[in-house]
């Protein structure tokens, strides 16, 4: 493997000021055909390496180093594209908690996904941490494991749980995670801190997140989040499709109304991200350019979200934090202010995906959401 150290401009504020170490370690995925040839898949994936975390490797012979990995639903590396290390802040949650930070490509995109003969998810295992760790230089263990996914990302984070690398390509149930053959874990799951499924699509790798619930991983530590998967499931509820009887199960939005709102806010949080970035550079050009949009501006200069890591989805609310739904209600938004700040957030590429895809209403909700939560990976 092969590994550089890089600089990305953040994203989100949260980023700023990091004293870790940021990688892109080129590494090799491989999967298997339904004839069982390996195929293998070149990508790159980001290391980060938080500050502690390396002043303990260097001074501690055989340091143990807690890991999280995320599956991402784009790229993982770079400055654009849908990087949602940047997109979702990742890098702070690592640094304040001394984790290893690994996240992961979906090698397709959605614009141009990979021939059915190759593996359009990332699976990973315990070797592939340790392989990780020897390209940035760190010397010890691999110690307690958080993991989580977005969207299409689950495919590799499921399948890394459940020991399969088939494409299935020929074989529908072997492409149907619910189908696919069962193995053992490639990851070690007795050291599973956190496994968090953020609007995976469910139920694709149900059978997967029941049987970590069966195992005995409750809430504390298995919990999906549901946003624009559940609407074509609409009139199901997991805990049926799950047999679970554990609220496990975070429902942000099943309707067009509360993906609006998720839209406003998740526009809201970016177009604030990036005026705070700015401020920061001194550069007053976002500022006019939202200035000399009145709809926006009275959003953007007037509603004010908490700050990031403020929400919680467990069903006791801890101390200091509160719930999106809460939040919503105290702070009504109109479906002209909606449109107009999705306009802005894609007229000045604040997430910088080049507008590729355009975000929509569906989207917005689907992909900004998820800087809300990240920092439960850890908590």
């Amino acid at each position: 493997m092969t590994a550089r150290k890089v600089t990305y401009q953040p994203i989100i504020s949260t980023d700023l000021g990091l004293a870790g170490e940021t990688w892109s370690v080129d590494h090799v995925f491989i999967a298997t055909s339904d004839q069982g040839a390996p195929v293998a898949t070149n990508n790159a994936v980001t290391v980060y390496v938080p500050s502690r975390v390396r002043t303990r490797d260097d001074k501690e012979v055989g340091a143990e180093h807690a890991v999280a990995v995320f599956w991402t639903a784009n790229t993982a590396v770079g400055d654009t594209n849908l990087n949602d290390l940047l997109t979702h802040g990742l890098r702070r949650g690592a640094e304040d908690n001394d984790h290893v930070l690994i996240v992961l490509p979906s090698p397709g995109d959605h614009g141009r996904p990979l021939p059915l003969t190759a593996a359009d998810f990332a699976v990973f295992a315990d070797a592939d941490i340790l392989a990780c760790f020897v390209a940035v230089g760190l010397k010890g263990k691999v110690g307690d494991l958080r993991l989580a996914s977005h969207s299409r990302g689950h495919q590799g984070m499921t399948r890394s749980l459940m020991g399969n690398r088939q494409i299935g390509y020929q074989n529908a149930k072997e492409r149907d995670p619910n189908t696919a053959t069962l193995g053992t874990s490639f990851l070690t799951t007795s050291r599973l801190k956190r496994a968090l499924y953020f609007d995976n699509f469910f139920p694709s790798g149900a059978r997967v997140f029941d049987q970590l619930v069966r195992g005995g991983l409750g809430p504390d530590v298995v919990r999906g989040y549901r946003v624009t998967d559940g609407l074509q499931y609409e009139n199901l509820k997991y805990r049926h499709i799950m047999k679970d009887p554990a609220d496990q199960f975070v429902v942000l939005a099943t309707d067009k109304r509360p993906q609006a709102q998720l839209s406003w806010m998740g526009t809201l949080r970016f177009l604030t991200e990036a005026l705070t970035l700015a401020a920061a550079r001194l550069d007053t050009s976002l500022a006019t350019k939202v200035l000399g949009k009145s709809a926006v501006a009275t959003i953007g200069f007037t509603k004010h979200l908490p700050p990031l890591g403020s929400f919680s989805s467990r069903a006791t609310v801890p101390p200091g934090k509160l719930t999106l739904v809460a939040w919503s209600q105290a702070n009504r938004f109109t479906f002209a202010g909606e449109r107009a700040l999705r306009a802005f957030f894609n007229e000045t590429d604040l997430a910088r995906h080049h507008n590729d895809p355009m975000f929509d209403q569906r989207l917005c909700a689907h992909h900004l959401f998820v800087c809300e939560y990240a920092h439960e990976l850890y908590t």
